[in-house]
């Protein structure tokens, strides 16, 4: 499930436990800064080898927004 991997993603780059990130959960909620969300791209394009400029990233609120974005483009 694409949810699953960016959720392991997202609790690698803020150093939060999986089971503590939700759907619901918002970037802004972790502290999220622009090289946060640098590096939160890298790697998902490393993960799932498609390319996701920062810009991307302007809607996308919270965790579940991401996922979908990311299931929209695979």
């Amino acid at each position: 499930m694409i949810f699953d991997q960016i959720r392991e993603i997202v609790s690698n780059q803020f150093d939060i436990e999986e089971s503590m990130i939700t759907q619901e959960t918002m970037f802004d909620e972790l502290g999220a800064d622009s090289a946060d969300v640098e590096e939160l791209a890298t790697a998902i394009e490393e993960r799932f080898g498609v390319s996701v400029e920062e810009e991307s990233f302007e809607g996308i609120g919270t965790v579940g927004e991401l996922a979908d974005f990311i299931e929209a483009r695979l």
